[in-house]
């Protein structure tokens, strides 16, 4: 109903069903693209369908990760944000996209504060909480978020996307061997499974036990997938990476993320950090909750992995706040460090 965040327009409730149908099959472009017409679809026929604004809201920041569509997902996401605020803004949906909001201007405690308003609202728990896990992991509360986000998959079994969203989590959490028998089982679940079988790779190479021909069949798998350069060979694959980190087409958030993953695991700690770096300060990436991915040779340990907390405002937070992140602990009354 329309008190809930719905709608009473039939034909706006279908194009949302159809939407919903193809957010749930993963995060290819050509998928994405789709269901993000259709979401604008049924916002045409009902601009007070609020359910219909949040998920466009959340599926955007899948398209704002690519260079070619970073800008216009971004306005249209700043857009809806203002919609809602005039419509509703009082309402836990709103309160939602406030608190990312917040987290994009890296004012912390006024996200922290709209999150909290909406775990503080019993309806909030029938739509809302995939969102708030997504904002309580940008500031690190990690295991919070994997327990959100275990209940929602178990209520979405079927979706390749929640899916992927679980086995990050896993990931971030620490917990590889259950992310890794959650991508077994979602290898057939329908969609685009590329992201899945990335992320299986930097797990494989985390997991013990992995052989080389396990490795190299993952990168089988992916190589279709990824526009940097794969080997096997640790010192052409530092060399490709290197070359990768300049390379014009590589200039956006999601290729400075694998950047970081592929460096971090060929043992260039600099390069690593390098491509952190630049894509949260120099592109002001908001995917702040890969901050705490497991990277190997253990970044968070680094000082520059502090200072960029500090540069981001997070630092500034855990200290004034005392809300610490699971990966990072007070030293005295001004300092701290991660691991």
């Amino acid at each position: 109903t329309r008190a809930e965040g719905g709608t009473n327009n039939v034909e706006a409730y279908d194009k949302f069903l159809q939407a919903t149908a193809l957010d749930r099959q993963g995060s290819s472009v050509a998928t994405v693209l789709r269901a993000r017409q259709q979401y604008r679809d049924a916002l045409a026929l009902d601009p007070h369908f609020a359910r219909a604004s949040l998920a466009l809201y959340n599926m955007l920041t899948r398209l704002a990760v690519l260079a070619e569509y970073a800008d216009t997902a971004t306005r249209e996401q700043a857009e809806i944000a203002a919609a809602l605020e005039t419509q509703s803004p009082n309402a836990w949906w709103t309160q939602l996209v406030r608190a990312d909001q917040f987290t994009l201007q890296h004012q912390w405690a006024d996200a922290q504060a709209a999150i909290s308003a909406v775990q503080a609202s019993p309806e909030a728990a029938t739509g809302g909480s995939i969102s708030v896990q997504y904002v309580l992991a940008k500031m690190g509360r990690i295991a919070e978020a994997a327990g959100i986000m275990e209940k929602e998959q178990r209520s979405d079994p079927l979706s390749l996307y929640a899916s992927l969203d679980l086995q990050r989590i896993l990931d971030e959490s620490g917990r590889d061997a259950e992310a890794q028998a959650e991508y077994e089982r979602s290898k057939s679940l329908d969609g685009d499974h590329a992201e899945t079988h990335h992320h299986a790779l930097f797990r494989m190479w985390r997991l013990p036990g992995t052989t080389p021909l396990q490795i190299k069949t993952q990168f089988d798998l992916i190589v279709a997938h990824e526009s940097l350069p794969m080997a096997l060979n640790a010192v052409a694959a530092r060399a490709a990476i290197r070359d990768a980190f300049d390379a014009p087409a590589n200039q956006d958030q999601l290729r400075m993320f694998v950047i970081a993953l592929y460096a971090a695991h060929y043992g260039d700690r600099d390069l690593a950090l390098a491509a952190m770096k630049r894509r949260f300060i120099d592109m002001k990436s908001f995917s702040f909750f890969q901050l705490w991915y497991p990277y190997e040779g253990n970044l968070r340990s680094d000082p520059r992995f502090k200072q960029l907390l500090r540069d981001l405002g997070l630092a500034d937070y855990f200290l004034k706040s005392g809300d610490w992140p699971d990966y990072c602990k007070p030293i005295g009354a001004n300092d701290f460090e991660c691991q």
